[in-house]
């Protein structure tokens, strides 16, 4: 009889081949559903409790804690059972059952909280205590059958003598590990995406059914009881309550090696959504692979607590042993990211290499981790503790993980940072490798005892780690060698509860300082100090203009709010506002708040203006609780940080956009940030779709080419803009630096209303971003890795010379406003600069040259002869020798492109006639005149001409005009109201075509008259 059967009196043999490798397979299917569970539940209880540290700290504890509870209980209770296999097969099915209803029952809970229970409270206390209850009751009862699974199968097996009880356990572990790792990169990369959040849970619970049936029908097959233990209740033995001691402190150092390590790779890998279910798959499979390893070796030590005394040590060893190499791991990722090609393939590959990263971090020391339980489990059911042992060790193990989870989040990595969180979790494990020696000789003790001293000695004196490596961003494109790292200087860095964020200082050539703020490594702004005012910074003209559109369209706005500080800028200019009385700034993380203090010399107003409160919560929870939901505010500005990191996607989704507009005004206006790099078409628009269910209308601005501003109105269309907040004292500057003096800048910058984007949506057939189907999250990663950049809304605005989004919306450049700002990030901009110019020159013929451009970089040049200004000189001296040096054939598209789009109709037929006043122009209407004919009609809004024309045209083929006459002429289709010889001009566009032409196109199509 083998060692772990003779711990049972089993009696007879089992009449039927104990079926165990069922069980086992049943095990790893419930691993996979358990790791589908607490990926999805933490999903759903953000949405409800906010994604606050407390409220993450809460989801965790519950997951572990029930499951803590329920092997307790299992533990409790198992020697009564007869037949433990077919209890452990009720409860997986009590799981499927759960799983079925929760979605619904989800649903209604948060609403009828919201609508009935949360009015009723007393103090946000209450609301808070109430919906922190209502989470426990919605997933502890799940999470305490979890915890029973484990003791209930283990008890099972071990009874039916299916080899030692270190065997069962240790296959019993790796299965369980193994159906977690492989769940958690299915769910996040496969069902998430296809199937949503519901049916993700109605998958867990279903394989939860087949998990049950499985043992059911291992259970049947026996035949009979399972053989009852020799001893029910386990007789005493000496060292049992150190043995649970020994299951909770290293289950809590494991978890503080866990979210340790998740923070330095989120430095490393990005922080992710995505990376998160990497690392967390990587922690999982090591404690499988321990679990292996174990199996067939347990049985056969003659002292399973010195073995754990060694792992112990071990384990101890290696995680500080990752503390040494934590700059190879930038360095790693910045060869990866070098020698990868941003494709689909190559985003594939970039997973692998991530995965392979997190696993030279975690698996030596998780590894370990994956033996203790079965070695700590094996010696107490040697030593005659009973089968109540299995349960209470597990549940202790829990337990330890959830106070690691609490101190670690909330003490350790505030306070001890990333290196020092790992030296406490390290010295708890290496504690207890010499504490479980106390029976070893004493030369082995005192070595033990030397060497995990000198281990935590020399890892305690080792440098710290470099803020400037740590703070590099490498996985978006940062170098992390010193060389690069030293031009920075680290102003703040600190390990948040939520996050980790950094300030960086870099002295520029011209005696300026760049201030850079960063969130987990990645730059979320920056601002230039001790420059000249019209100069800024890149990200300037976005989170300036963010502050500053709001009292452009709604300047009597006496009630704001801001989600997200970042480096205050926004919230600042905000604040110009004399007619404003309150902006609560609502910020997640409390160290962002201290770091954007260093701002203070650009952003002084948001801590110093009476009129600002500051909340740090989520702003989920903030808008639905009775600080936000009570105030009708009359404009939001949200600036998230990029959604491919988690949680962020979270504020475009439907129902935050619901209720959000439960917190604005009837008027309330929504101003949001959302980047159109590392962004697709259907990112783009499921954020667009869920708006549009919740507000009446939206506009849109480019703030740059990768920066899109949102105005939403929550009743009725977006006011048009004033241009009385311009001439507000205390703006004065701010204006110069987002490249906004007028209304005609504010009008280049506009891609679209509601009307004009709508059908373009409907078109593709995009789905609105929601909680449960989160489409901007599944994509975000990979849309970042592969760079992409959501270019159409610059394609519609000006397609290749054709005011297309004019046409659509009737709509005109204003005129008689102050000169066009040239901003470098807007490229159109520079080219209406030079339609300014243009028209100044070309109202009448021989008009005097105007001066040149006051940018420093060089004009474009067309037809790569002659400088613009160039030739407006000689336009008042020789205009047609400057037609003949430049060509007449390469200046007319030129032409087309920098007017067609940028002056007002008025204006472009000023221009126009003007061109056609020289005294050359019937030479130069010759040279092309089919195409001169067609500008003309195009451009002065003659349809049917420019229909009529456009047809001879295409059929030309000519590759240098078809994109202007393409759009042109279906424009002038869709306005005719011939949707068929619309259709045939996109039909007749064959690929390969110019970047935007198939964009502009498709938006044409969206509009046609018939379906």
């Amino acid at each position: 009889m083998s060692h772990g059967a003779a711990e049972f009196d089993t009696g007879s043999a089992p009449p039927r081949r104990f079926p165990i490798g069922l069980c086992y397979g049943a095990f790893a299917v419930s691993g996979f559903a358990g790791l589908v569970y607490e990926s999805i539940w933490s999903r759903y209880l953000q949405t409800f409790l906010g994604a606050e540290a407390y409220a993450q700290a809460l989801v965790l504890g519950l997951f572990l804690g029930g499951m803590a509870g329920g092997a307790w209980l299992a533990a409790r209770h198992s020697r009564r059972l007869r037949r433990p296999l077919l209890a452990y097969g009720i409860v997986e099915l009590a799981l499927a059952a759960f799983a079925l209803g929760f979605h619904g029952v989800f649903e209604s809970a948060v609403d009828w909280t919201f609508a009935s229970v949360a009015p009723a409270l007393p103090a946000p206390w209450a609301v808070a205590a109430w919906k922190w209850t209502l989470a426990s009751a919605l997933i502890l009862p799940q999470c305490v059958l979890l915890g029973a699974t484990f003791p209930l199968l283990a008890g099972g097996v071990i009874r039916h003598g299916a080899g030692g009880s270190g065997r069962a356990l240790g296959w019993l572990y790796f299965a369980n590990g193994a159906g977690g790792a492989v769940g958690v990169l299915a769910n996040g990369f496969l069902l998430v995406p296809l199937l949503g959040l519901p049916n993700c849970v109605v998958v867990a619970g279903t394989l939860n059914a087949v998990a049950g049936a499985m043992a059911w029908g291992g259970g049947r097959l026996l035949g009979a009881d399972a053989p009852r233990p020799a001893t029910l209740a386990g007789r005493p033995f000496r060292w049992r309550g150190f043995c649970l001691v020994v299951a909770a402190a290293t289950g809590a150092a494991s978890l503080v090696y866990e979210l340790a390590w998740i923070r330095l790779l989120n430095l490393v890998l990005g922080s992710s959504t995505h990376t998160f279910e990497l690392m967390l798959s990587a922690f999982v499979g090591g404690l499988a692979i321990g679990g292996f390893w174990i199996r067939g070796r347990a049985d056969r030590l003659a002292d399973p607590l010195r073995a754990l005394a060694y792992v112990q040590l071990a384990m101890g060893a290696l995680a500080l042993l990752t503390l040494l190499f934590y700059k190879r791991l930038f360095v790693a990722m910045q060869w990866l990211l070098d020698a990868l090609a941003h494709s689909a393939p190559g985003y594939a590959l970039f997973l692998a290499g991530s995965h392979a990263l997190a696993l030279a971090v975690m698996l030596p020391a998780t590894v370990c981790a994956g033996m203790t339980l079965p070695l700590l489990t094996k010696y107490q059911l040697a030593a005659g503790g009973g089968e109540r042992v299995i349960g209470r060790t597990y549940a202790a193990n829990t337990a330890g993980a959830i106070v690691a989870i609490l101190a670690t989040m909330h003490w350790l990595l505030p306070q001890l940072g990333i290196k020092g969180a790992m030296l406490v979790g390290a010295g708890v494990d290496l504690a207890l490798g010499v504490a479980l020696l106390w029976r070893a000789p004493v030369a082995l003790r005192l070595g033990a005892g030397a060497f995990a001293a000198g281990l935590v000695g020399a890892a305690w004196a080792a440098p710290a780690f470099d803020a400037r490596i740590l703070n590099s961003g490498v996985f978006a494109g940062g170098a992390p060698t010193p060389a690069a790292a030293d031009e920075r200087d680290i102003l703040f860095y600190r390990h948040g509860k939520t996050a980790t964020v950094g300030v960086t200082r870099t002295p520029l050539d011209d005696g300026a300082t760049l201030l850079g703020f960063s969130t987990n490594g990645k730059g979320n702004g920056a601002l230039l100090l001790d420059a000249p005012a019209p100069r800024a910074s890149p990200d300037e003209p976005s989170f300036g203009l963010l502050g500053l559109l709001p009292l452009l369209v709604k300047p009597d706005a006496e009630r704001a709010a801001c989600i997200g500080l970042g480096t205050g800028l926004s919230a600042h200019y905000l604040l110009g506002s004399p007619r404003l009385t309150a902006l609560d700034v609502i910020e997640m993380e409390p160290a962002t708040i201290d770091a954007a203090r260093l701002f203070a010399a650009r952003t002084g107003r948001v801590f110093e203006d009476p009129r600002v409160a500051f909340h740090r919560a989520d702003a989920r929870t903030f808008f639905r609780g009775p600080q936000g939901a009570e105030k009708r505010y009359d404009v939001v500005l949200s600036q998230p940080s990029n959604v491919w990191m988690p949680g962020v996607a979270n504020l475009f989704t439907e129902q935050f956009y619901a209720n959000l507009g439960e917190a604005l005004a009837d008027d309330g206006l929504l101003v949001q940030w959302m980047q159109l790099y590392a962004a697709d078409e259907p990112m783009v628009f499921s954020v667009l779709a869920a708006l549009g269910r919740h507000f009446a209308d939206y506009r849109l601005y480019l703030a740059t080419s990768g920066d899109l501003l949102i105005v939403a109105a929550k009743r009725g269309p977006v006011p048009s803009a004033l241009s009385h907040a311009v001439a507000w004292p205390a703006l004065a500057d701010a204006w110069p630096r987002v490249g906004v003096r007028g209304l005609r800048d504010l009008a280049l910058r506009w891609v679209g209303d509601r009307a004009q984007v709508e059908p373009a949506i409907a078109l593709a057939g995009v789905a609105a971003n929601s909680d449960f189907r989160p489409l901007l999250e599944n994509r975000a990663l990979r849309a970042f890795y592969r760079r992409e950049r959501y270019a159409a809304f610059g394609y519609w605005a000006d397609a290749f010379g054709y005011p297309l989004l004019a046409h659509l919306a009737d709509r005109d450049l204003p005129t008689g406003d102050a000169p066009v700002t040239e901003l470098s990030l807007l490229p159109r901009s520079l080219v209406a600069a030079e339609a300014q110019r243009l028209l100044m020159a070309l109202e009448s013929a021989g008009a005097p040259a105007v001066a040149a451009s006051t940018q420093e970089a060089e004009l474009p040049r067309f037809g790569a002869l002659l400088p613009f200004d160039e030739w407006l000189a000689l336009l008042d001296a020789a205009p047609c020798e400057g037609f003949a040096l430049a060509g007449w054939d390469r200046f007319l598209p030129w032409f087309v492109r920098t007017a067609g789009a940028n002056l007002s109709a008025v204006e472009f037929a000023a221009v126009w006639k003007g061109l056609n006043a020289l005294e050359c122009a019937a030479q130069l209407r010759a040279r092309d005149e089919a195409l001169h004919d067609f500008v003309g009609a195009a451009l002065t809004r003659d349809y049917a001409l420019a229909a009529k024309l456009g047809q001879t045209l295409l059929a030309e083929r000519n590759p240098a005009r078809r994109p202007f006459v393409a759009v042109a002429t279906a424009a002038a289709h869709r306005r005719l109201g011939d949707d068929d010889a619309l259709r045939e001009i996109i039909e007749r566009i064959e690929p390969p075509t110019p970047p935007g032409l198939r964009e502009a196109l498709t938006l044409i199509a969206a509009h046609t008259v018939r379906p």
